[in-house]
């Protein structure tokens, strides 16, 4: 009735105590959907109570639009609310807006945490690992994105990390590129890499990655290398 969602609204808004508004908060966000987002935004700007304020990013995920969750995460200073938001983008698949977060972001933790959201973005993360993957300037996050783009494009970005491997020059982004392929468990184009490659360390660690895979292919290679 009008009454009883105008009861739960004012129980959300913090009337009754932090316990009942963030179940008050929940139920508002499964039973209005896209139409509580407004209520939620206001709740989260009014609270400074980062339960609360946590439970508000997170019913964004119930009503199913990433607009006002990326408003939030823009403006939030806590660190650990702006990972609750990255990590509900995530599941939300929101891959262009957490890009949009991270072009925005100067902290190393955060870019950090988007980049493994993208993961759980699935396909709508793969073009913007791939970006990062190409663009980032700081290297250790470029190599986590490399390494991350694997789990999320699988076979698909196969040739991109092939041509990662072949045109770096850094041993570091290499590995990262060999890691990348086994977790996307493509074997095949492992074995070329290590019958091509002449620097025996790296030869070595892409034999180490083979020797991890449950793959025909694989086994033929170090069988063959066994053999010489």
């Amino acid at each position: 009735s009008p009454q009883a969602q105008e009861l739960v609204t004012q129980i959300a808004r913090g009337q009754s105590g932090p316990a009942m508004q963030i179940n008050a908060i929940r139920v508002i966000a499964a039973a209005r959907g896209h139409r509580a987002e407004d209520t939620l935004a206001q709740i989260y700007q009014q609270s400074s109570d980062p339960q609360v304020k946590r439970a508000v990013l997170q019913s964004y995920l119930i009503t199913g639009d990433s607009t006002k969750l990326l408003a939030a995460a823009r403006q939030e200073t806590n660190p650990d609310l702006v990972r609750t938001a990255v990590q509900t983008l995530g599941a939300m698949s929101a891959g262009q807006d957490l890009l949009t977060l991270y072009r925005a972001s100067n902290s190393e933790q955060t870019k950090a945490d988007i980049i493994n959201a993208f993961i759980t973005s699935g396909r709508n993360g793969v073009a913007p690992l791939s970006e990062i993957a190409q663009s980032e300037k700081d290297a250790e996050l470029r190599r986590k994105a490399i390494r991350n783009l694997g789990i999320a494009g699988g076979m698909s970005v196969a040739p991109a990390l092939v041509a990662t491997y072949q045109k770096s020059t850094d041993v570091d982004t290499k590995r990262a590129a060999a890691q990348a392929l086994f977790l996307a468990r493509d074997a095949h184009d492992l074995v070329a890499l290590a019958r091509a490659e002449k620097d025996l360390e790296l030869q070595r660690y892409l034999v180490q990655q083979l020797s991890l895979m449950h793959s025909q292919e694989a086994t033929q290679y170090m069988l063959e290398i066994l053999n010489k």
